[in-house]
């Protein structure tokens, strides 16, 4: 059966300063679920027929935006689950929306990497990865809170050329690269 994304204004609750919250109903073999938005209207900008804010909404285009975002989260969900013929309900729909795992810097992976390696023991790959962390940490001036996702090619051509100045053998940056790629992989895992 079809699964059903909607959004309402949700009548049946109201905040104290009389505005009731934007909700997506997820529905599906009869099952229904409704996920918050984070938003409240006041009912006299919202249009309760079409289902959207009004024309003097303040606020509106910051609305829109929010309401197209998530639906399309929710719609491109619901047709890879269809695609991939998987079962889900609507609870599972908005868990697997509202609890992606947020992303790691590259300092905070390293450091769940060590408690790991020190856990079980592993002290020569500990010394491997403590020594790419030090030299990532020299290269960005003790700067390695930074997410994953700016590290492209640009960055990785400069770190090799400030690790080629500072002498580094092409033995050694390649050990180096292998364990932040290893880091990087570990960390899409």
């Amino acid at each position: 059966m079809a699964t059903g994304v909607s959004i309402l204004c949700y009548k049946s609750k109201t905040l104290a300063n009389g505005a009731h919250p934007l909700m997506i109903r997820l529905c599906k073999d009869g099952k229904k679920k409704y996920v918050s938005l984070g938003v409240a209207v006041l009912p006299q900008f919202w249009d309760f027929e079409k289902n959207k804010p009004k024309r003097n909404c303040p606020n509106k285009i910051v609305i829109d935006k929010l309401i197209a975002s998530k639906m399309a989260e929710y719609n491109a969900l619901v047709v890879d689950m269809m695609a991939e013929r998987k079962e889900y309900t609507p609870r599972s729909l908005a868990q697997a929306v509202e609890q992606k795992p947020q992303g790691q810097t590259v300092a905070e992976m390293y450091g769940r990497l060590f408690a790991e390696m020190k856990k079980t023991e592993r002290l020569g790959n500990l010394a491997v990865y403590k020594y790419s962390f030090n030299s990532l940490m020299s290269y960005t001036r003790n700067k390695l809170d930074i997410p994953f996702r700016e590290i492209d090619c640009v960055w990785l051509k400069r770190y090799e050329e400030w690790l080629h100045a500072r002498g580094c053998k092409d033995t050694t940056i390649s050990q180096l690269f292998r364990t932040l790629r290893s880091v990087f992989n570990k960390a899409i895992e």
